[in-house]
């Protein structure tokens, strides 16, 4: 049976904690080839995880925004009528 379809926000999220925790544990692993401490590796790793979901949420919100915001309407020069016009 077929899945009912989601969000786009919903999937970008869901991925992008994937890359985020995929990047954490690559720059950790690449921290521990070049022999730091591990307690420094860990540092790096978890800043990066950290880092990763802020950019991945903030582009969540943005993307939500302008999906919600339907696209401004350039007033027409003749016949226009404004709200200011009409009161008085």
């Amino acid at each position: 049976m077929g899945s009912a379809p989601i969000s786009l926000e919903l999937a970008l999220a869901s991925f992008g904690r994937r890359i985020a925790v995929a990047a954490g544990a690559l720059v950790a692993l690449v921290s521990l080839l070049v022999e730091v401490p591990v307690w420094v590796a860990s540092l790096r790793g978890g800043l990066t995880t950290i880092s990763v979901l802020l950019v991945v949420r903030l582009g969540g919100r943005v993307l939500g925004r302008l999906r919600a915001d339907p696209a401004p309407e350039a007033p027409s020069a003749a016949g226009s009528s404004s709200p200011e016009r009409d009161a008085a």
